[in-house]
């Protein structure tokens, strides 16, 4: 999946109008994406890393792009560059997920924004029956670690507010890399 966005990443940032990468950042960029998809065992986390490091990079740019914007583009600059603009719109469902963490073993949970004093509840289980609670937080996301790569694991999310629980979410299933 890192491969596909890369690679639509890539495409966009060519000639883009509003964001300047120059051809050898833009073939350094293919160069990585070439990488991790060739690699396995040890040297794809390698190669995963280096290409998750040069994309923050060029988002740091995109985000210097929006920053400097005056016209009100922002959401356009974004767009063009095949990247996505999150929490940005009128009525829309927020919704629990994970993504695979940049290191090995990671999964970065995404809940729901809570009210504030909210609080955060993470659950993981194996079987997607029997679940362990893991450390819960005022923040709406966390980093699972310790996972072992590859392995499917089942989460779920609940967010406690003043009045109790308000319902765990329906889980959701991601391997770790």
């Amino acid at each position: 999946m890192l491969a596909a966005i890369a690679r639509n990443i890539k495409s966009k940032i060519t000639g883009n109008p509003y964001v300047a990468f120059t051809a050898g950042e833009i073939t350094t960029l293919g160069t990585q994406i070439n990488a991790y998809e060739d690699a396995h065992g040890a040297a794809k986390d390698v190669a995963y890393n280096v290409l998750n490091t040069t994309l923050k990079a060029y988002l740091i740019r995109i985000q210097a792009a929006c920053d400097a914007n005056t016209t009100g583009n922002k959401i356009v600059i974004v767009q063009s560059t095949g990247c996505i603009v999150q929490g940005v719109g009128g009525n829309h469902e927020q919704v629990f997920d994970g993504f695979p963490g940049v290191a090995s073993g990671t999964i970065a949970l995404i809940g729901p924004a809570a009210p504030q004093n909210a609080f955060h509840e993470w659950w993981i289980s194996l079987d997607g029956t029997t679940w362990t609670r893991l450390e819960g937080s005022v923040n709406a996301n966390t980093l699972v670690t310790g996972l072992t790569p590859g392995i499917l694991m089942h989460f779920r999310h609940q967010i406690i507010n003043s009045t109790g629980g308000t319902g765990m979410s329906d889980p959701i299933q991601r391997r770790a890399n």
